[in-house]
């Protein structure tokens, strides 16, 4: 069965959950989830001021920016620039602000010239040395642009359309013919001259040339210029490290006469891991900063509307679409498993889906065994980006998810407790543990750790099924709320490290009524 008439099969008219990536879902304004704090990202393009939203990985940052190029396309008074392409020929700790600007600066020409392209009327609105600047920044920053570096630029024009565009793609190959019939139009004397082209009017610095770019913006009707910096810890320099992220844009968040220009907004969306690193150097209280956390209420409303939006409103709850033999709520499951992330969420229901596909293709709903099967296998996925094999081997000798230094030494490792406590460094730098108290030692008290990743802590029992996992190594604090990760098949008391209270474990199976009974209290909705 071709994969479109299984989702019409279940309802839709399309996959709901084809991808992961906003910037591959051509619905995603049907289905975005507003933070709090989006209009203040948005702004006031009259006066524009920059930023910064941190989120975790999959955690909407890229989602929010093609929001807010949405609402550029929609409200047509800002040149919204996306920045998230960062190649540069150069050792990352030698980037400087004049790298970054001097892209930035390629692509505002552009978007310029694009505007004045498809209203040419406009350029009756620049005077002689409007033009004539226009017309030596052109010869300065695009006279030797590449062929690659042109077309990322125009890709960059985030509130253009297609056909605005269309003027630049028809010259790709012969870049200088375009740019010339644009200067032709700005009706300034295009000869070569004996003069430098860096003449008076760019004899300043980058920022000096963007102001003057951002007074021509304004004669152009634009209020400001939104500049949307994303996917810095993807880039190839960067190779997936938090530092040397940071030591990207560093330049550019230490720079407040740039962030706090007239006219430009900077709306940075970063890695959270990159948070530590602003902390040292960044200016919270002159430039506003977010963190998107998400809760269990607004990651199920997340999956609801993206339902309704390719299901004709026809479906709005994943429950609705599956077969499920036990009494806790599908929905819960899966956030659970996903650990709060959007991105992860959507992973979880494309594994299930493709289980499914495997199971029965004509099923018209989602059976229990494509569940359990698609949150197993999506578990060993996720373990194996987090860690790698060797690790997960340790793990999986310790046989159970609490644990202190003592016991690792002397009755799973059989080695020196310093070996022991180089593996609870790395595996805490990877976040994968976490420290849950102290207990009684032989002559004080020693600490204790836990398994704190739901992924890793199943993966560590691959014998148990899904159900039996819960049951046995998961509850939720009846006092606080947190997640604990216990091996409550050996004992029925444990200390909620969160809010220091005693949790105890009742010993009801996974599948019977307490799950039920008590599903506001063990997932909050």
């Amino acid at each position: 069965m071709d994969e479109i008439d299984f989702f019409n099969g279940l309802g839709f008219d399309s996959n709901p959950f084809a991808s992961t990536n906003a910037d591959d879902e051509d619905r995603l304004n049907q289905y975005f989830i507003r933070p709090k704090y989006f209009d203040s990202v948005w702004g006031n393009p009259e006066r524009p001021k920059s930023v910064i939203v941190f989120a975790p990985r999959g955690g909407g940052k890229t989602a929010q920016r093609k929001m807010i190029e949405f609402e550029s396309q929609r409200s047509k008074n800002v040149l919204c620039v996306n920045y998230s392409r960062f190649e540069f020929s150069k050792d990352i700790q030698s980037i400087t602000v004049s790298d970054h600007l001097r892209k930035l600066i390629q692509i505002i020409i552009i978007g310029i010239l694009t505007r004045l392209n498809e209203e040419p009327q406009l350029i009756g609105h620049l005077d002689s040395n409007d033009r004539q600047f226009l017309k030596n920044s052109i010869d300065v920053h695009l006279g030797q642009i590449s062929e690659y570096d042109f077309k990322d630029a125009i890709d960059s024009l985030s509130n253009y359309s297609d056909k605005a565009k269309e003027y630049w793609n028809k010259y790709l190959g012969k870049i200088s013919v375009g740019i010339n019939l644009a200067v032709l139009k700005l009706g300034v004397n295009t000869e070569n001259t004996n003069q430098d082209p860096i003449s008076e009017a760019l004899d300043g610095s980058y920022k000096y040339q963007l102001e003057k770019m951002q007074n021509i913006i304004s004669k152009i009707d634009f209020s400001g210029i939104y500049i949307l910096i994303d996917k810095v810890d993807e880039a190839d320099i960067t190779g997936n490290d938090a530092n040397l992220s940071s030591k990207l844009v560093e330049p550019l968040l230490k720079d407040l006469d740039l962030l706090e220009m007239n006219g430009y907004s900077f709306k940075f969306f970063l890695w959270d891991k990159l948070m530590r690193y602003y902390d040292k150097y960044g200016r919270k209280d002159r430039i506003k900063h977010h963190s998107l956390s998400w809760d269990n209420f607004s990651l199920k409303k997340m999956v609801s509307k993206r339902l309704e939006a390719y299901s004709n409103n026809r479906i709005n709850d994943f429950s609705d679409i599956v077969n499920y033999d036990f009494n806790i709520d599908i929905n819960s499951i899966i956030i659970l498993f996903a650990q709060k992330s959007p991105r992860d969420v959507i992973r979880i229901i494309q594994d299930i889906i493709a289980e499914q596909r495997e199971i029965n293709p004509y099923a018209r709903k989602i059976s229990s065994s494509a569940i359990m099967k698609g949150i197993d296998i999506f578990t060993q996925t996720k373990a194996s980006e987090i860690v790698d094999i060797s690790t997960l081997r340790e793990l999986r000798k310790i046989g159970q998810v609490e644990f202190t230094i003592n016991y690792l030494a002397n009755d799973v490792y059989k080695c020196k407790q310093d070996t022991v406590r180089s593996k609870i460094k790395r595996w805490s730098d990877l976040g994968i543990i976490e420290n849950i108290g102290k207990e009684k030692g032989r002559k004080k008290p020693v600490n204790k750790y836990c398994i704190s990743d739901i992924t890793i802590a199943k993966c560590i029992f691959p014998e148990l099924s899904i159900e039996e996992f819960l049951n046995s190594k998961y509850r939720k604090c009846p006092n606080c709320g947190a997640d604990l990760f216990r091996d409550w098949d050996k004992s029925d008391k444990k200390i909620c490290h969160i809010c220091s209270k005693e949790s105890k474990s009742t010993g009801t199976k996974f599948s019977e009524k307490m799950f039920d009974t008590q599903q506001k209290t063990l997932f909050d909705f």
